[in-house]
């Protein structure tokens, strides 16, 4: 007989500790970045040369959660397999990172419906909004910062939820096992502020904090389904605007490309064909480009509509 609270213990265990976004978050990201859109800039045809922490599982566990998928499945556990199998190409995923066998894996993980990608390619036509970089989110001081907001939005919902800064991280923030992080000198306006605060504590942080009351966890879709829902969020508190939209459907875009084959070059014109400049579509091209081409950003938009998202 399954322990299936213990199989979902284990599970939840691998999960937690092989985190994909963590695995494909370049430790150079900064001057790497630099570097490419220097390139970006002068139409010089490279490739991103990110380096990524080394932790990898092991062999022996991608072969014995595939045999116990398998086992599963045949004992007639449909759905705990599919959650095994659901954990299996996460970790699948870091394990390939940087090598040439993400890209299959990438499309097979975020992949989408030839009617997503096209809905998301009509969100990246629409008018880009006008941003004033005149917020240091890291900022302390300043009420409207990415930092201030988010601590602001913890304290209101009394999660065990702490701020902290990262250099080097390719959003403007994140959140991950208890954590807000909160990109280093980088500016927004205060509209982005605000929305970014929301999209990371009451989108990620406080369904976290329920499911860590119940030894809840997320795997897979599931994970993909909460970014849909936090587009929701910033949808609710009307920060869901035209440039926002059109910021989404840009990333989409981005990882599509990416998902087919294009190179760095290739995906900063198809950028620049949609007025977007050279710096900018730089820095898309290598976020999609992660990890040799991981491009989930791919999943963002069809989970969002999928939830009741307006397209």
């Amino acid at each position: 007989m399954i322990d299936r609270s213990a199989l979902a213990r284990r599970l939840g265990e691998v999960a937690r500790s092989f985190p994909l976004v963590h695995a494909a978050s370049p430790l150079n990201w900064r001057p790497e970045l630099a570097r490419l859109t220097d390139a970006a800039v002068r139409k010089i045809s490279t490739e991103p040369q990110f380096v990524y922490p080394q932790r990898r599982p092991e062999p022996s566990l991608i072969d014995g959660l595939g045999a116990l998928a398998e086992r599963l499945a045949e004992g007639g556990e449909g759905e705990l397999a599919g959650r095994v199998r659901a954990v299996l190409l996460d970790l699948r995923l870091v394990g390939a990172i940087g090598s040439p066998g993400l890209l299959p894996l990438a499309r097979l993980r975020f992949g989408c419906s030839d009617e997503d990608d096209g809905r998301a390619a009509r969100w990246a036509c629409q008018a880009p909004g006008e941003r004033r970089g005149e917020v240091l989110a890291e900022d302390r001081q300043d009420p409207r910062s990415v930092w201030r907001q988010a601590e602001a939005e913890i304290a209101a919902r009394r999660l065990p939820v702490r701020v902290a800064l990262r250099a080097g991280l390719p959003s403007l923030a994140a959140f991950g096992q208890g954590v807000v992080l909160v990109a280093a000198e980088r500016r927004c306006d205060p509209g982005t502020a605000r929305r970014t605060a929301l999209h990371e504590v009451v989108g990620h942080a406080a369904p976290w904090w329920e499911r860590q009351k119940v030894g809840g966890w997320l795997c897979g879709e599931e994970q993909d389904r909460e970014e849909g829902l936090a587009l929701r969020v910033e949808e609710a508190a009307g920060l869901l605007d035209e440039g926002r939209r059109r910021e989404l459907g840009l990333r989409h875009v981005a990882a599509r490309l990416v998902h087919e084959g294009a190179s760095f070059l290739e995906v900063v014109e198809s950028m620049e064909d949609l007025y977007v400049p050279a710096a900018e579509a730089a820095a898309l091209a290598a976020r999609a480009l992660r990890g040799g081409g991981l491009g989930r950003e791919r999943a963002y938009l069809p989970w969002y509509w999928r939830e009741g998202g307006v397209s």
